[in-house]
């Protein structure tokens, strides 16, 4: 899987005229931000010419271009660039749509924000977190194969759903991958051992509504390989977990459903802290909820 990372990204000044905040950016990573020159200038050169010759020295997918202009965005289709739209007052009549993030101001931004738009154009996973034995990150196609084989392990899904057939769950998660991460920052992510490589579990936070709740609560998934149970393993990732939606989301408390008769998973949900607040009914199914506030 080819990762890369952010070398250059591409912006005309005029565009971002009066946006201080990208200027503080761009001081602060100077090596990577580019000016484009104007199209029509002395050397007579294109639109097409200036963004070619911009990229003649640097993989075109390791780069993003900042623009306010449709022509623009249509244009990087060429080189399957990632694009971030910035609606510029002064040049109206530009729907933006097309580009893969629209940016209304850059006081937020920063080059972190700017590196995950250029991963989600390429479809690659975003590293959520490392713990002292696994990597925890999002899940790409050709996590695929990895996924069936760790779901069909002895007494994999004896308290969680199975997977699709092969077809079904690659459109699945093809969707999963478009919509959910790039809308939420969140969802069910893959465990990887470091020292191996291999794809030991998956965990992560998903969204949920409660009967008994008013508002979208956040609920907290995992499920590790047969081999890799009782070892520390689900204590590592789960941590890291609840560290990240601490440091990240604006929940005030995790959620966590698990059968009565799995009592292996409520000894452990307990140990990280979650509190018994009741039963919970989620698909015909009476399930024990666990919550703990962060």
């Amino acid at each position: 899987m080819r990762t890369g990372k952010l070398e250059r990204i591409f912006y005309w000044k005029e565009e971002t005229a009066g946006e201080e905040h990208l200027r503080t950016l761009e001081k602060a990573y100077n090596k990577i931000f580019y000016e484009l020159p104007e199209a029509g200038t002395k050397e007579a050169q294109t639109l097409e010419d200036i963004l070619e010759n911009a990229l003649k020295d640097v993989d075109p997918m390791d780069c993003l271009l900042i623009t306010s202009r449709d022509a623009r965005i249509h244009l990087a289709e060429k080189w399957n660039l990632a694009t971030a739209a910035y609606p510029n007052p002064a040049i109206p009549g530009q729907s933006l749509f097309e580009a893969d993030v629209l940016i209304e101001s850059f006081e937020d931004v920063d080059l972190e924000y700017l590196e995950r738009i250029r991963r989600r154009h390429h479809g690659i996973p975003w590293v959520i977190a490392q713990t002292k034995r696994c990597i925890l990150r999002e899940i790409c196609m050709e996590d695929m194969q990895a996924l069936f084989d760790l779901y069909a392990e002895p007494g994999m899904t004896d308290y969680i759903e199975p997977l699709y057939p092969w077809e079904q769950e690659l459109e699945y998660e093809k969707s999963y991958i478009e919509h959910m991460y790039r809308l939420y920052e969140y969802g069910m992510w893959v465990v990887i051992e470091k020292d191996t490589g291999k794809l030991i579990g998956r965990a992560g936070l998903e969204h949920r509504e409660y009967p008994e709740e008013p508002h979208m609560e956040l609920e907290m998934g995992y499920a590790i390989g047969t081999a890799y149970q009782r070892k520390g393993y689900a204590t590592e990732v789960c941590q890291a977990i609840i560290a990240y939606a601490q440091a990240n989301l604006e929940y005030p408390r995790i959620n966590c459903l698990i059968e009565k008769e799995n009592k292996a998973s409520i000894r452990f949900i307990e140990s990280l802290g979650f509190i018994f607040v009741g039963e919970s009914k989620v698909a015909g199914t009476t399930m024990l909820r666990y919550v703990k506030e962060i």
